[in-house]
């Protein structure tokens, strides 16, 4: 019998071990633990390939852990996924910037905020960011257009209800 990710001939796809370790990833990130029979089932391979994809992993550096018999393999806390963590000034900077946008002059809050919003950036998908830094383009290209937001402001309003509405009809 041929598994998925066999060819006719019997011979592994290339980039099958990616893409199972990959997918292994995802799974054990959820709250259950997953047994190593499960997961050789899963993903109709032997208990051996399993434990050495694991091994593999945890030489990565990915924290997994197995709870013994009653629970399976997890990842820790699910660690690998985690939002960026942002310093305290980082977060004040971009607290004070929300609320108080004449204050983004002051350089410490200018630069704290600068880091937070790398941090934010480069924990988003490629897509995402993306379509952060194309709405970032354009909203230049209207407020240079003008004589500044003040004199444009339905046009700049209209711009960012259609960014926001895609924004979160792509969640």
């Amino acid at each position: 019998m041929r598994t998925s990710l066999q060819t006719a001939e019997g011979s592994v796809q290339p980039g099958s071990r990616v893409k199972r370790l990959l997918q292994l990833l995802w799974i054990l990130q959820g709250n259950q633990g997953w047994h190593c029979s499960r997961l050789a089932e899963h993903f109709q391979v032997s208990r051996r390939t399993i434990f050495r994809d694991i091994q593999i992993l945890r030489d990565s550096g990915i924290p997994i852990h197995s709870s013994g018999s009653s629970i399976g393999y997890q990842l820790s806390n699910n660690s690998l996924f985690r939002c960026p963590e942002l310093e305290a000034i980082e977060l004040f900077a971009l607290k004070v910037m929300h609320t108080s946008p004449e204050l983004a002059k002051v350089q410490v809050l200018h630069r704290a905020a600068e880091v937070a919003v790398a941090k934010l950036m480069n924990a988003v998908s490629g897509r995402v960011r993306s379509r952060v830094e194309l709405m970032n383009e354009r909203l230049k290209d209207i407020v240079e257009s003008g004589a500044g937001i003040s004199s444009d402001l339905r046009k700049l309003d209209s711009f960012l209800e259609s960014c926001l509405g895609v924004a979160t009809n792509q969640r």
